[in-house]
């Protein structure tokens, strides 16, 4: 067995004779750049003819390049916060990628198409959102991280009134 017309590592005894035969092989895809690659098989039987079966196979070992293009930074008054994020890939379409998200070291969503998250009911205090993307061939990037403060505290005056004068000590 072959990958791109190198020996691939097979199971291989020589098989006895056998209308039935069948071998495995395997093959390590970092070895190789990303891309199209062909797979070929040969049979020899005993009179010396051959067959050959080829498959081509697309390889894919580079994981999506993941960010969040808009969502809170910094210090935010509202308990609500809406975040939007976007991914690229060597070969997996934009549209065929997906997103899983979290809060606070959370677990993570499950994966879906959807590129943005609203959260709500956020305490006073930091948070961090974190995403990551992945790509049809399973490759995962890595995680993308956020860090925003929730105040929702009100800080009223009450004396003196605006635009009071106010005298000496």
């Amino acid at each position: 067995m072959t990958a791109d017309a190198r020996a691939l590592v097979a199971n291989s005894v020589p098989p006895p004779p056998s209308a039935g035969v069948t071998a495995t092989a395997s093959w390590v895809t970092t070895s190789v750049g990303d891309g199209a690659h062909t797979l070929a098989a040969t049979a020899v039987d005993r009179s010396g003819n051959r067959a050959v079966a080829t498959r081509l196979v697309i390889v894919d070992n580079t994981p999506p390049v993941c960010e969040i293009s808009s969502g809170p930074s910094g210090t935010t008054s509202a308990p609500t916060a809406a975040f939007t994020f976007r991914a690229s890939d060597n070969l997996t379409a934009i549209g065929n990628l997906v997103f899983a998200w979290r809060v606070d070291r959370g677990a993570f969503s499950a994966f879906s198409p959807a590129t943005t998250a609203t959260l709500s009911g956020l305490t006073n205090g930091a948070h961090t959102f974190e995403v990551k993307a992945r790509d049809q061939a399973g490759n995962e990037s890595t995680v993308i991280s956020r860090n925003f403060t929730v105040s929702t505290l009100q800080v009223t005056i009450t004396s003196p009134s605006d635009g009071a004068t106010v005298p000496a000590g």
